[in-house]
């Protein structure tokens, strides 16, 4: 037999990420130009900041960089390509109008603390100017870059970290950091810090008016005093993404961060993040009450722009521009009307879904063309086909499980359009096999896709086929998924869980992410579901908060102002079988000494290496049920449930002898330190992939009461 030969054609796909040039529109052109304008327009006094907010995936960072390609356009300013130079247009001068802006890009999630983050932001911002090879090889300016060089702020900032000088929060925006020296701080480390707070306030102010141009490279500080309004000629514009991927306290130490930049004439802050989560971590941070939080909120933030919520009509250019990238612009436009109209509103119009799907189908078209089946499948009929998948599943899941299914309501759907009198629609439901689909068909959606997809056998046999091939990777319908949970969490009530169940966690060696190999010497119990409600309530109601004798901290119980959790009255989360949240270390190791006093058995918390182990096993998952993320194995960000669920309702691999829900949800207590604060585990539902990896630690004061904070014990064998 002649072996095949392979054709290959250009396979496009969408890229989620933006040109450089800001050329890619997800239909945000005018509220790039707006804020553009808004920044760039010189009269608009510096420092302030813009932030951004929407939902994950809607675009944040798309018109943000949009809003960094509008400056090169107002600025009349092209990149050399393949070199870091800057060449002006000779095209008329617009600075009558417009200050010249510079930008940078810092991710404030990749850092500990707040400490970390301000040295790592000043560092960023040297770094960017290090890249101008003109600029710092000028004498003034290598001699103020070395003042950062020549002192390692990092290391310093991290003997911070570590106490040898406390830090008090919130951070006065006049005197940019205090900080408290302890009678047993060596004198080196406190001068260190002294060079380092010199340093900054001394030199930076010099070194970015140099790099913005407003000072000559040789002129000193003195000659901006002769300067009226900087910041009217240049202003540095730093672009802050992906703040609500962090932590929520962490989110509290960014926005001190900039609170430090807050006096620094020439600085702009564009914060990409969902508003309601900002609002969260202030509302829930010890040092703020409702009203301090809105105060701050007003004073960090001053033009606050949330992303329209996106429709049909404003949709239309950006899927216009998806279907250029795919090379389907030109292919039967009636076909895809069909499947986008149904999708867009149920993956909630977010460019990110859009996107995937598009490039997952492009790439399913691909694979039947290079398959052995001589029968390929367009790209307008996997569309629909797909389009019915994210529909109604159920009824796709008919069609896959038969694929004569098709063809009965492909007939009958034709016949129900042509028939028009009672008789007759009475005399179709009594077709056979009809009776099980008949809600099905007369939807209007369904019809239409059944009818647009007009299907040959050979076609279905191939979609049938290759749908089971995909179905690991099939793009799930989120909404319909969400009311599977609901349903899950009712029967879960209604059946009531065994919430103080056990699981034994074998001893050995296990080889865990991050950690290496670690050795369990002995075999314990880890409770199959974090606590609950319905279990903390017996802690309360047996005198859990009056009895000294169960807490360590006997200082924190006193000054409790409520002898319950934080949240315990919240509707969203005090459901009986919901995890209990809102609790601190404390109350968790409370809970541990109540619990073992009462059954005279050896109740703890565990710690973050036995926490791993049981979560990922001995195989080094990444994630409880192995190494792929999936949005749908655990409560996170991307469901948008806003809230934790009941324990025990994701079907994510485990079996009845495995411990659950050790990915979402909620964070949990461990008995690990990390110097003065303790380790958690396991991210929340207001986290995404990252923090729901199983060796992922986030630390925390054992005083904090977050609302995605709660705790799961063990006992001894």
């Amino acid at each position: 037999m002649a072996k095949k030969t392979t054709i290959y054609e250009p396979l496009r796909i969408v890229s989620d990420a933006v040109k450089k040039d800001g050329n890619v529109s997800f239909g945000f052109d005018a509220y790039a130009n707006a804020l553009a304008e808004m920044i760039a327009t010189k009269d608009n006094k510096t420092p302030f900041t813009i932030g951004i907010s929407g939902k994950w995936g809607s675009g944040k960072t798309t018109l943000m960089r949009e809003i960094e390609g509008k400056f090169k356009e107002l600025n009349k300013e092209d990149e050399k390509e393949n070199t870091n130079e800057v060449s002006k247009k000779p095209s008329p001068e617009i600075t009558d109008q417009f200050r010249r802006i510079k930008t940078v890009w810092f991710n404030a999630w990749k850092y500990k603390d707040e400490e970390q983050i301000l040295a790592a932001l000043i560092n960023v911002i040297i770094k960017k100017m290090e890249e101008n090879d003109t600029f710092i090889e000028k004498e003034g300016v290598k001699k103020l870059i070395g003042y950062f060089k020549r002192f390692d702020y990092f290391n310093t900032i991290k003997e911070v970290a570590k106490g040898v000088f406390k830090l008090t929060i919130p951070v006065d925006p006049d005197k940019i950091l205090q900080f408290k020296e302890e009678k047993d701080a060596p004198e080196n480390k406190y001068k260190d810090y002294l060079s380092f707070y010199d340093i900054f306030t001394e030199h930076f102010d010099e070194l970015l008016w140099k790099y913005l141009e407003v000072l000559g490279v040789t002129e000193s500080k003195d000659a901006l005093k002769k300067i009226k309004n900087p910041d009217q000629k240049a202003s540095l514009v730093i672009f802050i993404d992906d703040l609500d991927r962090c932590p929520l306290p962490k989110i509290i130490q960014v926005l001190e961060t900039i609170k430090v930049f807050l006096d620094k004439e020439g600085c702009v802050f564009v914060l990409g993040a969902a508003k309601n989560i900002i609002q969260s971590a202030l509302e829930n941070n010890k040092d703020y009450n409702n009203v301090d939080a809105e105060k701050f909120l007003e004073k960090i933030i001053q033009i606050d722009f949330s992303l329209p919520k996106k429709t049909h009509e404003n949709s239309e250019s950006f899927l216009q521009e998806i279907k250029e990238q795919l090379g389907i612009a030109t292919e039967n436009k009636s076909l895809l009307d069909i499947a986008i109209e149904i999708i867009l509103p149920i993956l909630d119009f977010n460019p990110r879904r859009i996107i995937s799907l598009f490039n997952h189908i492009k790439l399913q078209v691909a694979i039947l063309r290079h398959g052995d089946n001589a029968n390929q499948v367009t790209f307008e009929k996997m569309i629909l086909w797909r389009t019915l998948e994210i529909y109604n599943s159920v009824f796709f899941n008919d069609l896959v499980d038969d694929e004569k299914s098709y063809f009965i309501a492909k007939d009958y759907i034709e016949e129900l359009r042509k028939s028009s009198s009672e008789e007759q629609l009475e005399q179709l439901k009594n077709k056979p096999k009809v009776e099980k689909h008949l809600v099905y068909y007369k939807d209007e959606k369904i019809q239409n896709l059944i009818s647009s997809l007009a299907l040959t056998g050979e076609e279905i046999k191939t979609l049938i086929s290759y749908t089971t091939t995909f179905k690991e990777d099939k793009f799930d319908n989120i909404e319909e998924f969400k009311e599977d949970l609901y349903k899950r969490e009712k029967e879960a009530k209604n059946q009531r869980i065994d919430y103080k169940e056990f699981i034994k966690i074998d001893a050995g060696t296990y080889n865990l992410e991050d950690l290496g190999k670690e050795e369990i010497k002995e075999a314990f119990y880890l409770a199959k579901y974090p606590v609950t409600n319905v279990w903390y309530k017996e802690f309360i109601e047996d005198g859990g908060y009056k009895k000294e004798k169960y807490w360590k901290n006997k200082t924190f119980l006193k000054e409790l102002k409520t002898k319950e959790p934080k949240y315990w009255n919240n509707a969203k989360f005090n459901q009986d079988y919901q995890p209990v949240v809102g609790v601190s270390w404390h109350e968790a190791e409370a809970f541990c000494q109540w619990l073992s006093n009462k059954t005279g058995e050896n109740y703890f918390l565990p710690t973050e290496i036995q926490w791993q182990a049981a979560a990922s096993g001995k195989e080094q998952k990444k994630y409880p049920w192995g190494d792929k993320w999936d949005n749908m194995k655990c409560n996170n960000v991307a469901l948008g449930l806003e809230r934790t669920s009941v324990v025990g309702i994701f079907k994510n691999g485990e079996t009845h002898e495995t411990v659950a829900d050790m990915a979402g949800n909620i964070w949990e207590w461990t008995n690990s330190k990390d110097g003065s604060d303790y380790v958690m585990r396991g991210g929340s539902w207001f986290n995404g992939a990252v923090s729901c990896r199983v060796a992922i630690r986030f630390i925390s004061y054992p005083h904090d009461r977050y609302y995605g904070m709660g705790f799961r014990i063990a006992h001894s064998s």
